[in-house]
């Protein structure tokens, strides 16, 4: 006779508690019961493991009986699970029964499904411990459907959280029954204060009639839009929306689904929108430039008053009348518009054009246009809208500015040869004159020293000393001051020895190291290019020492197909060339150095080119052609 207890887990100690029940009609009957039940069934013993199990359970896992009876319950569990059932049995046992514990079991095919075991322990007359007796459900379907809706419930609450609109629930009565974190923002209320509210309470009083109406309109429709409608904020302020409404249906309820768009910034941007237009139509009008819209074909559409008198018309509609083709009336060139054309409908805009136009009296003009391609949703080209700048006035200036400029670089030659032949002569004039004085009154001081008494050497002996050594430093001095005006060491044995004896020069003074290397040019060079060239090279290595921080220098001079190369590399700290030549045409002082590089270049027929970035250090490089 068998015997199912429930035991109270505070009153477990009491092994004879009163909840027994006694089943008398033995294990036959409940083996009858448990084979025709259409759920699994199994009976565990004290260690767990199998004692029996109904034909169902077998249905269900696959296995036959003698696959199973005596084989521990874990056996058929996943590892995880496995482990699981340990503590769980041990619960089990302590509370005498169970209700929906779920575990992994593994079928004899390796599938894996999700069961549900309720139960209870059988206990013997003496209130022993007998053997489990469990119902199991396979709920596998039922777990993958309630994945599924938490999934697709996920899933929903997460779109409308993420929503950039407000979104609401609402009965069809007019009750809030959800709302996003969105609506809580347009409104001013927290969560808990909207739902249940009624929407009526959203709304200004003068605007509820309309709003409610359409409201009816989603239900008995399904959907609907409503239009600058009026949301009232918790703290009494207005924020104009638009409303989109929609149907949910679940089960027999219906639940009405509103989204509300913030239109603030948009009604700000049409406002604007409209000031611009009207601004635009007063530049349009009042314009000190040109403005024209021009079909692809060469029908002018608009111009303004500006463009009318750039080209000598009396107005804006007699300009229009009169042109029928851009092209024929206003080019002296046509393929100027042409290639205009072609490069506003490839890049969207041509920008910077200058070209020659001809005025109603048929004189010529030098304009100044960018112009834009306006195209339709499809792309196609409806016309072209440009600005046009008289520059007439400009490019006479340039034209004289260019005459002036040659007429500089000219006189900058003359001024360089002159100032060579100058620094040549003071040079010979400080050798000839100054120098060849202070060796006489060098020689002088010494037979005067050496003709003085014994009595007058104690006496003037050292003035006479320091007056030759002062005497030496003076002659020390001239040469050095001869040497940068003219370099005798250039003119006596040439451009790379010159650049050399400079380089150990330089080294000694600034501690920047100086390699030279190449060849003298043969022929050799003309003393006006050696003589630009060892200032070029000068003037980069005082811009070196100044700003570089280098500690290296590369020289190099070579001769190539008639073409004299001299370059002059640094390991400095670079410098944005192109930002300094920008900065250079705002501040003339701020690249007078390389200006003058240049110039020097351009007075021998050759060209200075300059590589550097900030980190890579400084190229400077001549070249001429003999």
């Amino acid at each position: 006779m068998l015997v199912m207890k429930n035991k109270d887990q505070s009153k477990k100690q009491d092994k004879k508690s009163k909840n027994i029940v006694y089943f008398c009609n033995g294990e036959k009957s409940l083996r009858l019961l448990v084979e025709q039940i259409p759920l699994g069934y199994q009976s565990l013993n004290a260690e767990g493991y199998f004692v029996d199990v109904n034909q169902e359970w077998l249905n269900i896992l696959g296995y036959s009986r003698e696959e199973v009876l005596g084989r521990w319950f874990g056996d058929f569990l996943t590892p995880e699970y496995a482990a699981r059932f340990i503590k769980s049995f041990n619960l089990f046992k302590e509370s005498g029964e169970i209700h929906g514990v779920e575990f992994e079991m593994i079928k004899k095919d390796g599938s894996i499904i999700i069961v549900s075991f309720d139960g209870k322990i059988g206990y013997d007359k003496k209130g022993n411990f007998h053997q489990t007796h469990c119902i199991m459900s396979n709920i596998t379907e039922r777990k993958k459907i309630e994945r599924l809706l938490m999934e697709s419930e996920e899933k929903y609450h997460a779109l409308i959280e993420g929503a950039g609109d407000a979104i609401v629930l609402v009965d069809i009565h007019g009750n809030l029954l959800e709302v996003n974190r969105q609506a809580e923002k347009l409104t001013g209320y927290l969560k808990n204060e909207l739902l249940g509210l009624h929407i009526s309470h959203l709304h200004p009083k003068e605007e509820f009639q309309r709003t409610f109406k359409c409201f009816k309109e989603v239900v008995r429709q399904g959907s609907g839009l409503f239009n600058n409608g009026i949301i009232l904020r918790k703290n009494g302020g207005r924020v104009p929306v638009d409303i989109t409404g929609s149907i949910i249906k679940f089960a027999d309820n219906i639940i009405v689904q509103g989204i509300f768009r913030d239109i603030t910034k948009r009604i700000k941007y049409e406002r604007a929108l409209k000031e611009a237009e009207e601004k635009y139509r007063n530049i349009y009008e009042n314009a000190m430039v040109g403005i024209f819209q021009s079909t692809p074909k060469g029908r002018l559409l608009n111009v303004n008053p500006a463009l009318a008198k750039i080209h000598a018309y009396a107005s804006p509609e007699d300009m229009i009348k009169d042109i029928t083709d851009v092209s024929v009336k206003l080019y002296p060139n046509p393929d100027d518009r042409k290639k205009w054309k072609k490069q506003a409908e490839e890049y969207g805009v041509a920008q910077g054009l200058e070209m020659q136009l001809y005025r109603k009296d048929k004189k010529k003009i030098w304009v100044s246009m960018n112009v834009c391609t306006i195209r339709d949703a499809d792309g196609k080209v409806l016309y072209y809208e440009g600005i046009v700048e008289d520059i007439t006035v400009r490019k006479q200036a340039e034209k004289r500015l260019i005459k002036s400029q040659k007429r500089l670089k000219s006189l900058a030659a003359k001024l360089a040869e002159t100032e060579e032949d100058k620094k040549q002569r003071l040079a010979q004039e400080l050798h000839d004159k100054l120098g060849q004085n202070l060796t006489a009154i060098g020689i002088n001081l010494n037979i005067i020293k050496s003709k003085l008494s014994d009595e007058a050497k104690g006496i003037v002996t050292s003035h006479i000393d320091d007056s030759i050594a002062l005497v030496g430093q003076t002659a020390e001095s001239v040469r050095d001051l001869m040497a940068e005006l003219r370099t005798p060491v250039l003119d006596d044995y040439g451009i790379v020895v010159a650049l050399k004896w400079y380089g150990e020069q330089y080294a000694g003074r600034t501690g920047i190291q100086v390699e030279v290397h190449g060849l003298e040019p043969e022929p050799r060079l003309e003393g006006r290019i050696e003589q630009a060239m060892f200032h070029i090279f000068q003037e980069s290595l005082t811009n070196t020492a100044k700003h570089a921080k280098a500690t290296k220098i590369a020289v190099t001079i070579e001769e190539r197909n008639r073409t004299i190369k001299l370059i002059i590399k640094d390991n400095g700290i670079g410098f944005d060339y192109h930002r300094l030549i920008a900065s250079d045409r705002r501040n003339a002082s701020s690249g007078w150095g390389l200006m003058i590089m240049t110039e020097r270049a351009e007075t021998i027929g050759g060209q200075l080119h300059i590589e550097s970035a900030p980190g890579k250090g400084t190229t400077v490089a001549i070249e001429i052609i003999r």
